[in-house]
């Protein structure tokens, strides 16, 4: 599990995209709405549906990696299921590299079919 006190959000490199630059350009794909929660600032993708949320936090705890992670309604077992580097790129090409990545999740956790 991630630490939640994790401060690299406030020190983040400006060549990595943020969690709002992703928000600011799509806020929901098929079930799964995204929002950044409040309290440990994480990107969450939930989808209420099926009580599946997964959290994709550019820049989490090293500049240019996102780890993905799920949580299948308990919030007792959260899974790690890959990290990704977006070591080289323009900013939309991270785009584009971490919603390929989150689509994918989505669908083998949540089963969408029509993405927004």
């Amino acid at each position: 599990m991630r630490d939640i006190n994790n401060q690299n959000q406030s020190n983040m490199s400006k060549n990595y995209i943020s969690s709002e630059e992703i928000l600011s350009e799509v806020s929901e794909i098929g079930n799964f709405k995204g929002y950044i929660d409040s309290m440990s600032g994480v990107l969450e993708w939930w989808d209420e549906k099926n009580d599946i949320t997964i959290m994709a936090t550019p820049n989490w705890e090293n500049d240019g990696e996102v780890p993905f992670d799920v949580d299948r309604g308990s919030g007792m077992e959260i899974w790690n299921v890959c990290t990704i580097k977006m070591i080289d790129g323009t900013k939309s090409e991270q785009f584009t590299h971490y919603l390929n990545v989150l689509i994918m999740i989505m669908n083998h956790y949540g089963n969408i079919n029509d993405n927004k």
